[in-house]
């Protein structure tokens, strides 16, 4: 596993064998008519390598985001002793804050949960180079890894190519 995940970073190039999801439909509940697809929800399977090869990234890009200070300062996402509960603790004290000094407050919430499927790959990869001096083989890696994907739906054990779906950024 070692020397898979060792030569695509050094490579710059994600395994496209490790890039394609399969998509299994899930109803939502048990008591919900399995004949109405919006009773489903798509829970998307991928190869256990390649979660291994995201962590093993994930952690080199967090340790330099550390090392050189580019963390943004209110992160609470993918920071060592940071979690939704400071976060929300961070906003209370905020909130607290200004309510003693006779401020008033407004608080508006967004649910980002799905931000990442919908964020353009070329302004990714432009601001990783730009902002973050993510350059050369590690560029050339994220480009690897958001290029080419695809994913297919298995539904009862059965998975259909003519259902495939590609994506590139």
């Amino acid at each position: 596993m070692s020397q898979i995940v060792n030569s695509s970073i050094t490579s710059g190039v994600f395994p496209d064998k490790l890039k394609e999801a399969i998509i299994f439909p899930v109803l939502k509940k048990s008591s919900l008519d399995h004949e109405v697809m919006k009773n489903y929800r798509p829970v998307s399977n991928i190869a256990f390598m390649s979660k291994v090869l995201e962590l093993a990234v994930s952690t080199r890009l967090s340790s330099y985001l550390g090392d050189h200070d580019l963390r943004e300062q209110f992160q609470s996402a993918y920071k060592p002793s940071h979690s939704t509960e400071t976060a929300l603790l961070r906003v209370k004290q905020d909130i607290l804050q200004q309510i003693d000094q006779k401020r008033g407050v407004l608080l508006v919430l967004l649910d980002l949960s799905a931000a990442f499927d919908t964020i353009d790959h070329s302004i990714l990869l432009s601001r990783l180079q730009t902002e973050y001096g993510i350059k050369e083989t590690a560029l050339q890696w994220f480009t690897s890894y958001l290029t080419g994907r695809s994913s297919r739906v298995s539904f009862h054990d059965v998975h259909p190519t003519c259902w495939r779906y590609h994506q590139t950024p």
